[in-house]
């Protein structure tokens, strides 16, 4: 998947791409887990966070 690296998604976007519940995607953002930046009252993660986490999945199912 090839993303724009100013691009900023909600976190509905995120969970939808990751297979997971919105909720899961705001529950890591409060623990620190995912970098995001609130603007006005929704959470929006950087296409470059996105790439990190995809990251993430792809070595943890290795």
């Amino acid at each position: 998947m090839r993303k724009d690296p100013d691009r900023f998604y909600t976190t509905e976007d995120v969970a939808t791409m990751l297979a997971v519940r919105p909720k899961t995607v705001r529950k890591w953002i409060e623990e620190g887990e995912v970098n995001a930046v609130k603007i006005r009252r929704q959470w929006r993660i950087a296409a470059s966070e996105l790439d990190r986490l995809l990251r993430g999945c792809s070595r943890a199912g290795r």
